[in-house]
C-alpha cells in the first residue's frame, strides 16, 4: 500500500504533461484547457503559474530554462519572465481543429510531442512530431486518434507511444541517433470499458507506469508487457506520471475535473508517492545526456 500526498489540490480542469526538471529541482506540469503552466518548488510547497497562450498540450525546459510550449497553433518558446512567445514550428496549418497533446524531450534533447483532432472525433488526423535541436521538425507517426504517453526504454532501443483511443500502448524499436522508427508491437492493450492509457513514465529497471483515465488508478508494466501492480488513486481521471525528487524516487500524477458531473475535492489535483523504484532522467530540450 502506498502513502499517496496531494501536493497541489488547485482542480485543474485537464492537467497533464508534469516533467521533472533536475536543474531546478522543480516539477512542472500544464492545465490544457485552462492554458496555463505550474511549476511546484517541492522544498516548500511553492506553486508558480504562467499563462500560456493558447491550450498548451505539454511542456519542455530549454538549456536558459524558458518553456518549450506544444500548443494548438504549433510550438513556441516562451520567455519565463513572460515578454517574448516566438513560433519555432508550425507542422499543421491546413489542420486547424488540431491541437497538441502530450509530449516528451527524449535522451538526445529532441522534444516529440502528438497532435489530435480537438473534438477527438472521426477520422483520425493525429500525428507525432519531433523536433531536433536545430529546431527543423519532422513528422515520425500519422493516423492516430490521441497520442498520448511517452518514453523510452532505459537503453534507449525502445520508444513507447500510447495512442489512448484505441486502448493501446505501442512499442517501436527505436534508433536513438537518428531518431527513427522501427518495427511496432503492441506493448499494452486493454478494452476502453476499463479506462483510457493515458500519459507514463518508465522507471530506471525499465518498467512503464501509465495513468488509466477513467480508470483511477496506475498501472505498471514488465518491459515484457506483462501487468504487474495495480495502483489505486483518489480520482477518476489521472492523466499522466513522471518520476522526480532529488533521488528521482517520487511518482507525481496529474489528474483532471474536466466533464465529470459531480467531481470529488481532488479531482484535477496532483499527486505524489514513492513507488519503490527510481526513474530516469530527462534532459532539456537541446541538451543531451547521452553522446550521439
Amino acid at each position: 500500500m502506498f502513502d499517496i500526498q496531494c501536493v497541489w489540490d488547485g482542480r485543474a480542469v485537464l492537467g497533464e504533461g508534469p516533467v521533472w526538471d533536475e536543474v531546478e529541482q522543480a516539477l512542472f506540469w500544464v492545465d490544457i484547457k485552462a492554458h496555463a503552466i505550474h511549476r511546484l518548488d517541492p522544498c516548500d510547497g511553492l506553486i508558480q503559474s504562467w499563462a500560456a497562450p493558447g491550450q498548451v498540450g505539454c511542456v519542455a525546459l530549454d538549456g536558459d530554462g524558458n518553456f518549450i510550449a506544444a500548443l494548438q497553433q504549433g510550438i513556441f518558446r516562451i520567455g519565463r519572465a513572460g515578454r517574448t512567445c516566438d513560433l519555432l514550428v508550425d507542422p499543421e496549418p491546413r489542420l486547424p481543429t488540431n491541437r497538441f497533446n502530450d509530449g516528451a524531450v527524449d535522451p538526445l534533447g529532441r522534444f516529440w510531442a502528438g497532435t489530435l483532432r480537438d473534438d477527438e472525433t472521426w477520422p483520425p488526423e493525429g500525428s507525432l512530431y519531433v523536433l531536433g535541436g536545430d529546431d527543423r521538425c519532422a513528422r515520425r507517426l500519422t493516423g492516430l486518434r490521441c497520442p498520448n504517453g511517452l518514453g523510452w526504454s532505459p537503453d534507449g532501443r525502445t520508444m513507447y507511444v500510447t495512442d489512448s483511443m484505441v486502448g493501446t500502448i505501442w512499442a517501436f524499436d527505436f534508433d536513438m541517433p537518428t531518431g527513427t522508427l522501427g518495427a511496432q508491437r503492441v506493448f499494452a492493450q486493454w478494452p476502453l470499458s476499463e479506462g483510457v492509457p493515458d500519459g507514463l513514465a518508465v522507471d530506471a529497471g525499465g518498467d512503464v507506469w501509465t495513468a488509466v483515465w477513467d480508470g483511477g488508478a496506475i498501472r505498471r508494466y514488465a518491459p515484457s508487457g506483462d501487468l504487474v501492480q495495480v495502483v489505486p488513486l483518489p480520482v477518476k481521471r489521472p492523466t499522466s506520471c513522471a518520476f522526480g525528487g532529488a533521488n528521482l524516487d517520487i511518482l507525481y500524477v496529474t489528474s483532471a475535473s474536466i466533464g465529470l458531473s459531480d467531481p470529488t475535492q481532488h479531482d484535477g489535483a496532483l499527486f505524489a508517492f514513492e513507488p519503490g523504484v527510481k526513474g530516469l532522467s530527462m534532459p532539456r530540450y537541446g541538451i543531451p545526456l547521452i553522446n550521439s
